[in-house]
């Protein structure tokens, strides 16, 4: 019993940690802080990870536009925290 409240103590733990994670990334890309992720937000932090920044400007920019549209769910012209959490969640289903 001990062990099974331990092991529940410990996934809430991990998904409390993902869920701060999940809002620290949408927090510093939101830098107006409207609550929206904007193509420019989403491009100026995104951009500047090291898959990214290996390709060429047209390259990047490309698929900086091509993942943002991807994370855009209701095909808005901006992403939200929800958008966040339904990609999260279907990179989970696509590793179970």
């Amino acid at each position: 019993m001990k062990l099974a409240l331990a092991l529940l103590a410990a996934a809430f733990s991990f998904a409390a940690a993902a869920a701060h994670a999940r809002d620290d990334r949408f927090e510093s890309m939101d830098a107006n802080r409207d609550g929206r992720v904007s193509y420019a937000e989403f491009a100026s932090v995104a951009g500047q990870a090291p898959k990214f920044r290996q390709l060429d400007p047209q390259q990047r920019a490309k698929r900086l536009q091509r993942r943002f549209h991807r994370l855009d769910e209701g095909k808005k012209g901006y992403l939200t925290r929800e958008d966040f959490i339904a990609a999260r969640d279907a990179r989970r289903q696509k590793t179970l």
